[in-house]
């Protein structure tokens, strides 16, 4: 079916032209998106159409290295998956992606000796690929944890972004570790679909479960540990001085302890000791270094904590006792006195209204995600 007659093009926005360095905002690389032209071709669009309708040039497709609004990509996936009567676009586009969709990242990644450092270095470097979106790399026992979470809180919801995600980050990690690798799970942060979801099930060969504070992907710690076979020392020293150029900032230190209590908060060990070891540093000097940035451990963990209760109400069903336990708090009383310090509501009463809102909400609001984002930086063409 071709969808040319059934949009009308808006004025491309141009090219994102920030001079060779990453942008900062809502933005992927357009080379995060391979094969989406093709794609939509096969499904007898009009690629061409289809993004200038979506306020995206189509000749930022032509340099990899070009930044694209992350939102205004959302609404290209979420109107195919309508358009083409597809229910499950964004994981067939997923499934298109491998490491080198990473761009300057995918050296990073082949050239490091293990599966482990390569994610490492990934979300360490993350803004260099996808600055609107976050990567964080956790494990605990036997079990690691990769979640990817959209920094824009309207295309946090869409399952079309979060199915090609998953799907593509099991693409990459299985690149790294080999074909024999295998998930545990997969958590997707949305709706589940209204068609069956055997379909991605039978792709991963895992369960996959929805509505989840954020997406992730779990698989066992074995693979976490494997070594990749291009590993070369000599060519990941050039990789990290690539990415360093393009991306020099390293992250504050309130930023990086903030980073490890959503790691390690669902463990029940987020404590400053606990946070110090994980940065071989004594708890001391650790606390001496946030005083010098200008503020305290447990303000970054209570703003942790704020955020995280959110999350877990707004996009999970996860009981509220156990969100409690999952933030640390000895009981349902103690965490709902301080959700209500937090929020003026109770957390019950808070689900209840999010849950409202999201019915409330028309289907078309979600497609739209994005219109109103502006290009940062991009010159009108």
């Amino acid at each position: 079916m071709n969808v040319r007659a059934q949009i009308t093009p808006a004025a491309p926005a141009g090219f994102t032209d920030f001079g060779g360095l990453v942008p900062s905002g809502n933005f992927k690389r357009s080379g995060g998106f391979d094969g989406i032209f093709s794609l939509i071709t096969g499904y007898g669009g009009d690629a061409d159409a289809i993004m200038r309708a979506c306020e995206i040039d189509p000749r930022s497709f032509d340099d990899s290295e070009t930044y694209v609004s992350y939102p205004r990509m959302v609404q290209v996936l979420e109107h195919c998956a309508a358009s083409f009567n597809e229910p499950f676009f964004g994981f067939e586009l997923g499934r298109r992606q491998s490491p080198d969709v990473m761009g300057p990242l995918a050296p990073l990644m082949l050239s490091s000796p293990t599966v482990a450092q390569a994610l490492e270095l990934v979300e360490r470097y993350m803004a260099v690929h996808a600055p609107g979106a976050r990567l964080q790399l956790s494990q605990s026992g036997k079990e690691a944890r990769l979640t990817y979470e959209l920094l824009d809180d309207a295309s946090t919801h869409s399952r079309q972004i979060n199915e090609f995600s998953m799907t593509a980050a099991y693409n990459i990690v299985r690149g790294l570790a080999g074909k024999d690798f295998q998930p545990s799970s997969i958590e997707i942060a949305s709706a589940p679909p209204e068609t069956d979801r055997k379909r991605l099930e039978n792709y991963f060969n895992a369960p996959v479960s929805y509505e989840q504070p954020v997406s992730t992907l779990c698989f066992a710690s074995d693979f976490f540990h494997r070594r990749i076979d291009s590993g070369n020392p000599i060519l990941l020293r050039y990789a990290k001085a690539q990415c360093e150029a393009i991306c020099p900032e390293e992250p504050q230190i309130e930023q990086i302890v903030a980073s490890h209590i959503r790691r390690m908060m669902p463990m029940g060990a987020c404590s400053l000791e606990v946070i110090a070891a994980r940065l071989s540093i004594h708890p001391r000097s650790l606390q001496n270094r946030l005083t010098a940035a200008g503020c305290e451990f447990r303000e970054i963990l209570k703003a942790q904590r704020k955020e995280m209760a959110a999350a877990y109400l707004t996009r999970s069903r996860t009981p509220i006792a156990e969100i409690a336990l999952l933030l640390g708090y000895a009981d349902q009383a103690s965490f709902s006195r301080a959700f209500t310090g937090w929020y003026q509501t109770s957390p019950k009463r808070f689900r209840d209204a999010q849950r409202k809102a999201r019915m409330e909400t028309p289907a078309s609001d979600l497609q739209s995600a994005g219109q109103e984002t502006v290009h940062a930086g991009a010159h009108q063409a």
